[in-house]
């Protein structure tokens, strides 16, 4: 086991071997430079959504940069411990960049501790986990966070309706 998995440590960041953009469901972007660790949460991802994977931040921040708006996923999942750039570091960029602000960020790390979780969780990340991780809790988070990015989508088209509404309520008040 220990063999394996100094093997595993030893590897070089791998391509990305995955891009779902076809599968059905929302766009999840995985960004894990452990090509094994990589392809274990796009098939946990895959089970309920579309799929595209990076093997840092910095090929992260280029896909996203050549993406529409409208074609930005609905959730980033980031390990912290990357070469080139660093989970942390994609998480600052990504708060401080207004079209991808919004975009809900998960870190996955192998440190463990409150100190680490807390650090993550201050930082601008909407959730922390673990490794070694229970896929199904992953695949909850991951729901979850999905979930409440459509209910923020729908509560500002709701808004956006109101506000329409009132301004229209508004002219009709001032022609009587």
């Amino acid at each position: 086991v220990q063999a394996l998995a100094a093997e595993v440590g030893a590897r070089e960041p791998d391509t990305p071997e995955s891009t779902d953009h076809d599968a059905d469901g929302p766009l999840v972007l995985v960004v894990e430079d452990n090509a094994d660790m990589r392809a274990l949460v796009a098939d946990i991802c895959r089970e309920h959504f579309a799929v595209h994977t990076e093997a840092d931040g910095e090929a992260a921040l280029a896909w996203l940069s050549a993406r529409d708006d409208e074609a930005l996923p609905e959730l980033i999942i980031s390990d912290v411990m990357m070469p080139r750039m660093d989970g942390h570091e994609l998480l600052t960029r990504l708060r401080t960049e207004k079209r991808t602000a919004h975009v809900p960020v998960m870190l996955l790390t192998a440190k463990a501790g409150p100190e680490r979780r807390i650090e993550g969780l201050e930082s601008g990340a909407d959730d922390y986990l673990t490794k070694p991780f229970d896929s199904r809790e992953l695949s909850a988070r991951i729901r979850n966070l999905v979930r409440l990015k459509e209910q923020e989508r729908q509560v500002r088209s709701l808004n956006a309706q109101l506000n329409q509404l009132n301004t229209r309520l508004e002219k009709e008040v001032v022609l009587q």
